[in-house]
């Protein structure tokens, strides 16, 4: 009895055994069962090009890779957001690589190595070396700088530097901007094309400052009047606050013109101590009427004799001892030339421009001439070359006179008065010679202009083969006037309407 229980018992254990041998192979089969499907699945904490696949098979994770990197990242402008798609800059995944390396990883674990590790997992923890795949791309370097370059030629605001406006002349000031820094841009945009999460990229621009109103503004505007004309035209500008000029072919041989009887009126206040009544009368003619012959007259003044040639030499050797070398009377008006002297060579007349033939007689620049009446203006204010070189023969009372005597003239208003509001002083000469008289057609104007804004003398002659038409050339005179007027004064700017300007 005693041994057929200790059998029993014996047969139990090995029942037992056999039921717990059974139950583990069958827990064993069932968590192989689960666990080989899973075979293929990414350990948890993989990473490919940035982006997480924890637990993903290869085609989801690739899947994943390829859709997060086709998404276009956002450009910010300071002027607005512009998206560009990696397709544009010839961005490219190489994915075949990227898997290989992948599945590489994948089956270099062992089915059951990895199967016991999962086995154990809930027991006794152990870590599993993550995949960790980094990014293979590439893109075209020169298409991201051409795009880049692009959005920033699109929304830009470059600095708009001053300008004078048709019609109304005005000046008009500039304005500040910005400039996309193409080069300092790339390396932000080229890292969000590579950037799984952060695909936004900030534009670097640079500010940039307008230029501050300067003369060069009625510099250019003078060249773009002339360079509209048929024929060619010579000017000269001087601030006479600054010193500031302007010269646009001012050194060019000109015509002398009427112009040159402000030098005539100059010398003969330096060649009488004072003048008497006939010879006021003499100047008043001569700058008010543009009297010829009373010019000859006030040469004969100068020369103190009845010989207006004389007074030709004296008049030519005192503006040559001032510096103004291009500028003489050989002849006076409308006299035969002399046979031992019919004109001079000057710096000026050395060089011949567009074969233009100007009249031997008296010539100048529209330098010298606006030179000569910045000396009279700064005599009148008490200094200046003028009383420097001739303090015992000039004083500042007969310079004011002379610029009294210029306000005078009334003639010549199509030139540079047109360009001025009606209650601005201007003391000016003009003066013209016919293109039917063998010469070079010329008109001209030089004068002082005193504005609220400021005085500036202003110099201009314009010139063409045959006849000139002041049609032509008084709108040309009257619209650089104006612009140098509200250049001047430009917060009480002199206004024409459209139809009046000639723009």
């Amino acid at each position: 009895m005693r041994y057929e229980n200790k059998d029993r018992f014996a047969g139990f254990k090995r029942g037992l055994l056999l039921l717990l041998l059974l139950a583990g192979t069958l827990y064993i089969g069932y968590r192989f069962y689960l666990f080989y499907p899973d075979k293929a699945q990414i350990p948890a904490g993989s990473t490919m090009a940035g982006l997480d696949i924890s637990l993903m098979s290869v085609e989801e994770a690739m899947a994943a890779v390829t859709e997060r990197y086709a998404q276009p990242i956002a450009v910010q402008h300071q002027a607005g957001v512009v998206e560009l798609t990696p397709e544009s800059v010839g961005f490219k995944l190489d994915s075949a690589a990227m898997q290989l390396e992948l599945e590489a990883y994948l089956n270099s674990r062992e089915l059951w190595q990895s199967f016991v590790q999962d086995l154990l997992e809930d027991l006794w923890p152990m870590p599993v070396m993550p995949a960790k795949i980094e990014l293979l791309a590439t893109h075209d370097p020169a298409l991201l700088e051409q795009m880049v370059a692009s959005i920033g030629s699109y929304l830009d605001v470059p600095a708009q530097n001053p300008h004078i406006i048709p019609v109304s002349l005005q000046v008009a000031e500039g304005s500040d901007g910005y400039r996309t820094d193409v080069t300092a841009s790339l390396e932000e945009v080229t890292a969000a094309f590579y950037s799984p999460t952060n695909r936004q990229a900030t534009l670097k621009v640079t500010p940039e400052v307008a230029e501050a109103p300067s003369i060069e503004l009625l510099k250019q505007y003078i060249e773009t009047q002339i360079a509209n004309f048929s024929g060619s035209g010579s000017f000269y500008l001087l601030d006479l606050q600054t010193g500031d000029e302007i010269l646009v072919n001012a050194d060019r041989a000109m015509s002398g013109t009427s112009t040159v009887k402000i030098a005539i009126i100059l010398e003969t206040y330096r060649a009488q101590e004072s003048l008497d009544f006939d010879q006021r009368k003499l100047i008043s003619e001569t700058l008010t009427l543009s009297g010829n012959y009373s010019a000859n007259l006030l040469l004969d003044v100068v020369a103190g004799q009845d010989n207006a040639y004389l007074g030709s030499d004296i008049l030519t050797e005192s503006l040559w001892n001032l510096g103004l070398v291009n500028t003489f009377i050989a002849t006076p008006y409308e006299e035969p030339a002399r046979s031992n002297r019919p004109t001079y060579i000057t710096p000026a007349n050395s060089i011949p421009y567009e074969d233009m033939t100007i009249d031997p007689a008296m010539q100048t620049t529209a330098e010298d001439i606006g030179t000569l009446l910045s000396m009279i203006y700064h005599c009148a204010n008490g200094g200046g070359a003028l009383l420097a070189m001739y303090p015992e023969q000039l004083t500042p009372q007969e310079c004011q006179e002379e610029i009294s005597y210029l306000t005078m003239n009334a003639e010549g208003n199509w030139l540079l008065r047109d360009g001025l509001p009606p209650d601005t002083v201007l003391a000016h000469k003009h003066g013209w010679i016919d293109g039917d008289v063998g010469y070079y057609g010329t008109h001209s104007d030089a004068g002082i202009i005193f504005s609220p804004g400021g005085d500036f003398v202003l110099v201009g002659y314009l010139y063409d083969e045959g006849w000139l038409d002041w049609l032509v050339t008084g709108p040309i005179m009257r619209n650089i006037t104006r612009a140098a007027y509200n250049y001047f004064n430009p917060d009480a700017p002199f206004i024409l309407d459209e139809a009046t300007s000639g723009n």
